[in-house]
C-alpha cells in the first residue's frame, strides 16, 4: 500500500509535469529570435526564455521582429511584469493593467490577442512596453498561430495555472474552518486541529499570489498585499510544524532554530520598503518554503504514517524539483504552490477522517453504553439522557409468569420471549418515545408529550398482540400508567405501584378461579 501511494503521486507529479509542459509549448510561428530588452537607457540582447531582476522599477521595451505570419493569433505566455501594451508596427493591439498603478498579477497565466492582418507587413515589428516592479521576463517565447490551434489549449492551461488555484483554495478555506471547528470542543489534542487549520488558512492565503488579477489596487497596497502573502507561507510552514509535532509526538531539536528563523524572516519580509528590496529578500528567505515542509515529511516518515504517503511524496517531489530549477535556472513549469497544496489537504482530510473514525467509534462505544444487548431496548443509563418534561407518560410493564416460562422452556425461549415484547413495543410507539429495559422482565415506555388516553390504547394494543402471539403459554404482562411527575423517582415509585396492583389483582382473580 506504502508503494502504491507513492507511485500514485510520482505518477501525478508526472502527469502534471508533462501537461503543463504540452500546453505551454509554442506552435505556428514561434518568436523566440532576435529580442532585445531595453531598460534604464541600456539595451541588451535578451534570449528567450528570459529572467532578471532589476535594480529599480520602470518601464522597460522588449523587441522582435518578424515576417508575415500564416496565423491570426498572438500568444504571450506567462510574462513577468506588472502592465503592459503590445504593439506592432506601433499600433496598439493589447494591454493589460494600469500603467498609472501597475499592480496586474499576471506571471502565471497566457494571454490571447487576435492579429489585425490589415497591419501586418512583409517585415513586422512587435514591441512590449512592461512595467517593472521586482522582475521582468518573458519564461515561454511568444507565438503566432490560427486560433483554432490555441483557444483549447490556452483555456485549460490557464485552468490548471489560475483557475484551479480557486477551487483549490475553496477546499482548502473549507477543510480549514472544519479543522478549527474541530479544535473548539473539548477533545484531546484539540492544539494540534487549530495549528494545521490554521497552517491550511494561511497556505490557502498564500495561494493567492497564483491567482490571475487585473489590479491589485494601488502599488503601496499591492506592497502591502505581496509581504502578507509571503509572510503567510512561512508562518504556515511554522504553524503545520507544531501541528504535526502534536500529531505524531515527535518533535526534534532543530525546530526551535527553524522556528526563530521563521519569525525574523516575517519581520524581515514586513519592513521591507519598496518591490526591489522585497524581491532580494524572498529570494533568500524562500529557502523557509523548503524547510518547514521537509521538517513535517521528516516527521511522517519518521512515523510511518501510510496515509500521508501520497500528499507527502507529492510535496516532496514539487520541492526537489523546484530547488533543482534553482539550481539551473531551469525555465519549467513553477509547480511549489500544487505541492504545498496538495500537502496541506491530504494532511487535513486525513486528520478529519481520522476524527470522524474516531468519533464514530465513541459513538458506537456510547451507544453500547445506553443499549440493552439482549433486546436491543435502552438499558437504564439512557435515563440520565432523556429529559423529562410534565407532559410525558411513563407507562411500566411486567411480565406475568416469566419463571414458569423458563422452566417450562428452556431460558433461550424465555430471552427471545423478552425480544418480542421489545419488538412490539417499537411497533406501536413513535421514534421519539423510549423503551428501556430496567432489568429482568421489567420494562419502562416513556411516551413524549402524550396523554393518558392515548397511553391507554397504546399498551392495550401491545398486550393483545402479545397475548395473540402467546395464547397458549400462560404468559401475559402487567402495566402502570402515569404522567410524569417532576421527579423520576417518585414518578416511578408511583407507577410501580400501580403496576403491581394490577398484577396483584390478576394473582387474586386466578386464585379465585381456582
Amino acid at each position: 500500500m506504502k508503494l502504491k501511494k507513492t507511485f500514485m503521486s510520482i505518477i501525478v507529479f508526472l502527469i502534471l509535469y508533462f501537461s503543463l509542459i504540452y500546453l505551454s509549448k509554442p506552435t505556428g510561428y514561434i518568436l523566440d529570435k532576435n529580442w532585445s530588452l531595453s531598460f534604464d537607457n541600456t539595451t541588451k540582447v535578451a534570449d528567450l526564455p528570459y529572467y532578471d531582476f532589476p535594480e529599480q522599477s520602470g518601464l522597460a521595451y522588449l523587441r522582435t521582429s518578424f515576417h508575415m505570419p500564416i496565423g491570426d493569433t498572438l500568444v504571450i505566455p506567462k510574462i513577468s511584469c506588472y502592465a503592459y501594451k503590445a504593439y506592432i508596427n506601433d499600433n496598439l493591439i493589447y494591454q493589460v493593467g494600469d500603467f498609472n498603478n501597475p499592480t496586474a498579477n499576471i506571471w502565471n497565466y497566457s494571454h490571447v490577442i487576435n492579429l489585425d492582418r490589415r497591419i501586418l507587413k512583409d517585415r513586422n515589428e512587435l514591441v512590449i512596453e512592461a512595467y517593472l516592479l521586482d522582475d521582468v521576463g518573458m519564461h515561454i517565447p511568444p507565438y503566432i498561430d490560427k486560433r483554432e490551434n490555441v483557444t483549447g489549449k490556452i483555456s485549460v492551461f490557464n485552468f490548471i495555472n489560475n483557475d484551479i488555484h480557486l477551487i483549490m483554495l475553496g477546499i482548502s478555506i473549507s477543510i480549514s474552518i472544519i479543522m478549527i471547528a474541530i479544535s473548539m470542543p473539548k477533545i484531546s489534542n484539540k492544539s494540534m486541529y487549530f495549528y494545521l487549520g490554521l497552517s491550511s488558512i494561511l497556505v490557502a492565503l498564500y495561494s493567492f499570489d497564483c491567482l490571475y488579477r487585473i489590479s491589485s489596487g494601488d502599488v503601496s497596497t499591492f506592497l502591502t498585499i505581496r509581504k502578507i502573502l509571503f509572510s503567510s507561507c512561512y508562518l504556515a510552514g511554522a504553524f503545520q510544524i507544531r501541528g504535526m509535532e502534536k500529531y505524531t509526538g515527535k518533535t526534534w531539536k532543530i525546530r526551535n532554530i527553524i522556528l526563530c528563523c521563521i519569525a525574523m524572516a516575517v519581520v524581515i519580509l514586513l519592513l521591507s520598503r519598496d518591490f526591489i528590496e522585497l524581491r532580494s529578500r524572498i529570494n533568500v528567505l524562500n529557502v523557509l518554503m523548503v524547510i518547514s515542509p521537509i521538517y513535517s515529511i521528516g516527521l511522517i516518515f519518521h512515523k510511518k504514517i501510510s496515509q500521508l504517503y501520497f500528499s507527502t511524496t507529492f510535496v516532496t517531489l514539487t520541492l526537489v524539483y523546484t530547488v533543482l530549477s534553482v539550481i539551473f535556472k531551469a525555465h519549467t513549469p513553477y509547480l511549489l504552490p500544487y505541492g504545498i497544496i496538495v500537502y496541506s489537504l491530504g494532511l487535513n482530510v486525513s486528520l478529519i477522517l481520522e476524527f470522524t473514525n474516531i468519533y464514530h467509534e465513541k459513538d458506537e462505544i456510547y451507544l453500547k453504553s445506553i443499549t440493552d444487548h439482549l433486546t436491543s431496548a435502552y438499558n437504564r443509563n439512557i435515563l440520565e439522557e432523556v429529559h423529562m418534561e410534565a407532559n410525558d407518560i411513563l407507562i411500566l410493564i411486567d411480565v406475568d409468569n416469566l419463571k414458569y416460562y423458563n422452566d417450562t422452556f428452556g431460558h433461550g425461549k424465555g430471552d427471545a420471549l423478552l425480544i418480542e415484547i421489545v419488538d412490539i413495543v417499537k411497533n406501536h410507539i413513535r421514534k421519539s418515545d423510549f423503551i428501556i429495559r430496567l432489568g429482568g422482565d421489567e420494562f419502562l415506555i416513556i411516551l413524549k408529550s402524550a396523554h393518558e388516553q392515548a397511553a391507554e390504547k397504546i399498551i392495550s394494543r401491545i398486550r393483545k398482540e402479545f397475548k395473540l402471539k402467546n395464547s397458549s403459554n400462560k404468559v401475559d404482562i402487567s402495566f402502570g400508567i402515569l404522567r410524569y411527575q417532576a421527579d423520576f423517582e417518585k414518578s416511578y415509585n408511583q407507577v410501580d405501584k400501580i403496576m403491581y396492583k394490577m398484577k396483584t389483582n390478576k394473582k387474586y382473580n386466578e386464585a379465585k378461579m381456582e
